[in-house]
């Protein structure tokens, strides 16, 4: 549910997503790029994030990349707060025409099966992720967990892969042990990735509910549906989808299981298969969100009620559970007599309502107060966020930029200019780059706001929240900004400036060094405090304004040379602190931080690295970063000062 969505036909799209693939050398380069694309797009998560965990090649035991996402506490449906457990994600993808042929599903799924359940040796490149991933399956991975084992590929698969996909699901089921995770099978393409951004705008997903409804508003139904008219739908979904999950916008996280443990989807579960007549006294119902919903008409042979891109907004657990329930049974096959009459499927029902709307502005309030948000979804609100939509406009009007505010926009937008060579302003061409919205606001938060620890953790301090009152502490803060006319497009060019600084020499991206990646948030600290100090006359840092920042980094951009010495200076700094003249001894060995926490990558995710404790609990960072701040001399082949420089930033050179 995005607002102002470039369109593009899914062959445009495509073209346009695998640009960057095509352009690696190797087959097995591609190959590698498709899986890291496609599964930072599907989970909306940053491709450099340090959660992914790169174990394709030889001895991989069938999975190419596996991401492990943390739970937290959140509230679903009519739970109070639940426990959310943590998640690994393991794709095995296809790039191109490989594995197409009918039993590829089947062969990679029991091999990804057998990899995290069995004891087969793996290559030393991967077996600490899959020790990980077996700890976790086998031994410590509670009712809460859920692994998730993925097929990725260019193309859907075809409904006889589908229906592989469905037959190992029932091989599966059941043997994980008693109290383990939730397993759970899906397929993901870029065609997924391009219906996830572009709901409704090409190929529209039609499902058929039987059941009895009765308008409330002009838009708004509600009404009763049997078990399993219910069954069938989210079947039908499926198959058509080849993703039960994405009618839950495709987070598999938000279903909690129906173990005993899980109170509430137990109990679901014990009264549809022992009283099914009472789940509508029992449950509180489920809430639909389409873009149309089509009534029984005799014309069109229907005695169904058609929805158009469905989806479920309350009513998770129940529907997941329902499903989950109802198919051990009808989906096991045969024809004899289920259940006795009162007592059958078709027999019992409960409460469903139906919201119809195109309205973005109606769908985000939909979004925000009926969807529960995690750590990872809730990233999809910046699609939806107020602020970042004015961001996004004024990033195109000001700088020709273009703000990506959901991943695969970018893409999008190329396919929709290349479709429409008419289109202006084109923010695409001569070797642009997207301005990234989840990086860039990062960067001005370590950087500009000397937020590097808080940064370099996964949470929600840089997200909005659900309603525009709420979000993440760093996000209020630059919101606030944003209000006062201190913060806007010339920020967001600036950061964006400083995050390929940091790219280009290794601290983000694919390749870059470890080290460098796990500092990247003190090297935009520490490149910003150069500028500052470089800009400071009197010393006082603390009294230059953000915006003043801002105007002085654009002006360095005027000087590659200049901006380039303070990269590298930058850079440096880091490298002193962390590596020093001797690794045993390294300065950040001897800082307050390191005695308290023992582990540098602890350090580094830690309140520890913000800059209102730095002076206290990293003293020798700030000294690193000074001594590169005096060492610095700005190649003019004269070996100019730093006052050379400030006249530089200030406008006056």
């Amino acid at each position: 549910m995005v607002l102002a969505v470039d369109e593009s036909t899914f062959d445009e799209f495509k073209v346009a997503w695998l640009e960057e693939i095509e352009r690696e050398t190797s087959t097995t380069a591609k190959g590698r790029a498709f899986a890291l694309k496609l599964a930072s797009d599907w989970l909306e998560v940053d491709s450099d994030s340090d959660e992914f965990h790169h174990i394709d090649g030889s001895g991989d035991l069938g999975v190419d990349i596996a991401y492990l996402h943390e739970g937290k506490s959140e509230s679903d449906d009519d739970y109070d707060e639940q426990v959310a457990g943590d998640t690994w994600y393991l794709f095995q993808c296809k790039f191109g025409t490989a594995g197409t042929r009918s039993g590829m599903v089947r062969d990679e799924l029991r091999k990804m099966f057998n990899a995290i359940t069995g004891d087969s040796a793996a290559s030393a490149k991967a077996e600490t992720t899959l020790t990980k991933i077996r700890n976790f399956v086998q031994h410590y991975g509670a009712p809460e967990d859920t692994v998730v084992l993925i097929i990725g590929t260019v193309e859907t698969l075809t409904d006889q892969q589908l229906k592989a996909l469905d037959d190992i699901r029932d091989e599966f089921a059941g043997k994980l042990r008693e109290r383990g995770p939730t397993l759970e099978i899906v397929s993901v393409s870029v065609e997924s990735v391009h219906q996830a951004i572009h709901r409704g705008s090409e190929k529209s997903v039609q499902v058929d509910l039987k059941g009895t409804f009765a308008k409330m508003t002009d838009d708004a139904w509600i009404g009763k549906v049997s078990i399993k008219a219910m069954y069938e739908m989210l079947l039908d979904y499926r198959k058509l989808t080849g993703e039960l999950d994405q009618i839950y916008e495709k987070n598999v996280r938000r279903w909690l299981g129906m173990k005993p443990h899980h109170r509430v989807n137990f109990g679901i579960r014990q009264t549809i298969e022992k009283s099914p007549h009472n789940l509508g006294i029992y449950n509180n119902g489920v809430t639909f969100v389409c873009s149309d919903l089509i009534p029984p008409s005799r014309a069109r042979g229907k005695r169904e009620w058609t929805l158009v891109n469905p989806y479920i907004v309350n009513g998770c657990q129940t529907t997941k559970t329902l499903f989950e329930t109802v198919d051990m049974e009808l989906g096991s096959g045969g024809r004899g007599k289920r259940r006795p009459p009162g007592n059958s499927y078709g027999d019992c029902f409960f409460v469903a309502k139906v919201v119809k709307t195109t309205d973005p502005d109606r769908l985000t309030d939909i979004t925000r107060y009926t969807n529960t948000q995690n750590a990872v979804r809730q990233s999809d609100l910046i699609a939806t966020d107020e602020h970042y939509n004015k961001w996004k406009k004024d990033m195109e009007l000001r700088h020709g930029m273009y703000l990506e505010i959901q991943r695969g926009g970018w893409d999008s937008r190329k396919a929709h200019e290349t479709e429409t060579p008419s289109l202006t302003p084109r923010l695409t061409e001569n070797g642009a780059r997207p301005v990234k919205a989840n990086d860039v606001i990062k960067v001005y938060g370590a950087g500009w706001l000397g937020r590097a620890g808080t940064a370099a953790r996964r949470n929600t301090d840089f997200l909005p929240g659900p309603d525009p009152e709420n979000g993440g502490s760093v996000f209020k803060q630059i919101s606030d900004l944003s209000a006062k006319g201190r913060f806007g497009a010339d920020d967001l060019k600036a950061a964006h400036l400083v995050y390929w600084a940091g790219k280009d020499l290794g601290f983000a991206g694919r390749g870059s060094k470890v080290d460098r990646a796990k500092t990247r948030y003190l090297f935009y600290f520490a490149f910003i405090e150069m500028v500052r100090e470089i800009g400071s006359e009197n010393g006082r840092t603390s009294d230059i304004p953000v915006e003043e920042v801002t105007r002085w980094v654009l002006a360095l951009e005027k000087q590659p040379a200049h901006f380039r010495s303070v990269t590298e200076a930058a850079a440096r700094a880091i490298t002193a602190y962390t590596v020093g003249s001797n690794s045993r001894h390294a300065p950040y060995m001897e800082d307050k931080a390191f005695e308290q926490v023992g582990d540098w990558e602890g350090i580094v995710k830690s309140h520890r690295a913000d800059a209102a404790n730095i002076p206290n609990e990293m003293p020798n960072l700030r000294g690193c970063i000074n001594a590169q701040i005096d060492a610095l001399k700005i190649d003019t082949g004269q070996g100019a000062p730093v006052e050379s420089f400030r006249r530089t930033i200030k406008g006056d050179a």
